[in-house]
Parts: C-alpha cells; structure tokens; sequence
C-alpha cells in the first residue's frame, strides 16, 4: 500500500445509510437482495453504507442489524455470509431469508431449519465436519458452494454462499 492509499478515501463513506434490504437469495438468477453475484462491489451501495469502516481495503462489507456480511474478490462480488442466530464475534443479528433454487422454488431459511430441510433442497452434502459447537456441511450447487454452519441440536446458525 502505498502512501497516497493511506489518505484515500473509502467510496463508501458518502454512502447512505442503510435501506430496507430485501432478504432474497435467488440462486436462479444469482442475486442477493437485487445485488448480483459478477457485479462490482460498488453495487453494494443498494444496501446503503456498511457498518464496517474501509470494506473496499477490507473486500468485506458488514450489514450487523440486517445479519449479513457480502465480500468481493478482484473486482467482482462472490460472496454472502447470512447469519441466522446473533452472532457476537461479527455483530450480526440473526433473522431468516428467502432462499430461490435454481428451479424458482421458495424457501424461508431460519434458525429453526435443519439438514434435513437442506437436503430436501441441496441433496446430499458434499463434506461433513462436526466438532463440539455443531456441524458444518458443504453442498455444491450448480456453480454454487454452500458452506452452512448448524448448532449441537441440528438448526441453522449460518449460511454462505460463494461462486
């Protein structure tokens, strides 16, 4: 980094505050809450100005009370992390969202889904890891990964999507 990067200011400084985000994921069509998968990350502006400060340096981009983290790599967006339950260490709040798969169908996705509800979904996961705060489980979809976080009694925590 140089030191002219030092001074520069952050694009989303003169954001405005956040709006209502609709909280959609369409995998259909590759968006989240109008924000397409591909877009630049200053599409992001559609979710207002993010709680974390300097997200184009940090290529991360926090939305806390709406319960969501989006991020970028290079120069086009590839990521969403939805928490489902509150989440301290990112200082998210949970709450649930609309889930499109790839054939139009819609789904309420909260923290009282479970694997099952996923496999009905998803298929099988790919990978399973389990450790003493729960399970992960990794499912490949279309050109998705879905990389979702479950608590020790089988309910949704987190969910990530990336391409």
């Amino acid at each position: 980094m140089g030191l002219l990067n030092l001074f520069k200011k952050d694009p989303s400084e003169t954001w405005p505050e956040n709006r209502f985000i609709e909280k959609v994921l369409n995998l259909r069509n590759g968006s989240f809450g109008g924000v397409n998968f591909g877009d630049k990350p200053e599409a992001f502006i559609k979710f207002g100005r993010p709680d974390n400060p300097k997200p184009f340096e940090k290529k991360s981009f926090i939305y806390g009370k709406d319960g969501f983290i989006a991020s970028y790599d290079e120069d086009t967006i590839n990521y969403f992390s939805l928490a489902l339950t509150d989440n301290d260490y990112e200082k998210l709040t949970g709450s649930e969202f609309q889930l499109v798969d790839m054939k139009g169908n819609y789904y309420t996705l909260s923290d009282s889904s479970t694997a099952d509800d996923l496999e009905k979904i998803f298929g099988k996961a790919a990978e399973i890891y389990e450790s003493e705060e729960g399970e992960d489980r990794v499912y490949n979809y279309g050109k998705y990964q879905i990389d979702v976080e479950l608590d020790p009694f089988g309910k949704l925590v987190c969910f990530d999507v990336s391409i």
